[in-house]
């Protein structure tokens, strides 16, 4: 949970308000294994958007039960990496 706390603090210190789903597409999909495409972005009080990242995610079917198995995302920013500041 403090990881999470920091990294709220670092995108609430860039400027970020909220993140908002652009787009989703299915890329592939089997019986048990579907990966989806989302497009992001992150924006400031006032609605304008300053980031936008991709995330592909791979959800899985495994005795019965669908769920996320795997999340990538190309987010730079500090705040997404831990990078600098303190």
């Amino acid at each position: 949970m403090e990881r999470q706390d920091d990294i709220t603090r670092r995108l609430v210190e860039e400027g970020w308000d909220r993140t908002v789903v652009e787009s989703i597409a299915v890329v592939h999909e089997s019986e048990d294994k579907v990966h989806i495409d989302i497009e992001h972005t992150r924006r400031r009080a006032d609605g304008a958007p300053y980031t936008r990242f991709r995330t592909l995610w791979v959800a899985t079917c495994q005795d019965a039960h669908w769920g996320i198995q795997f999340r990538s995302s190309d987010l730079t920013s500090d705040a997404s990496t831990l990078g600098p500041p303190g």
